[in-house]
């Protein structure tokens, strides 16, 4: 999943056409528009409106011998992860 992109373009005019019909065709809404810039997507809305939420506690996972990581979400809904790779 991504967060957001930047693509530089040297036409907006253009660009918006061409991302347009793209972003309708992956039924992909456009959120915003300015004189030099486009955005396309949805808007976050929070999903713990106080706080984050413990999504994993620190400790080793399986990934490899080494990994070390956790979990959780931020206040819009975001999984963040922390890992260490150093072997202990």
């Amino acid at each position: 999943m991504l967060d957001h992109v930047s693509i530089t373009v040297s036409d907006i005019p253009a660009a918006e056409r061409f991302y347009d019909a793209i972003m309708k065709a992956l039924d992909v809404v456009k959120v915003g528009r300015r004189e030099d810039r486009l955005g396309y997507g949805e808007r976050a809305r929070p999903v713990h409106p106080a706080d984050g939420a413990d999504e994993g506690r620190p400790g080793l996972r399986d990934y490899h011998a080494a990994y070390y990581g956790t979990f959780l979400r931020d206040p819009d809904g975001n999984r963040v992860e922390a890992a260490c790779h150093l072997a202990p």
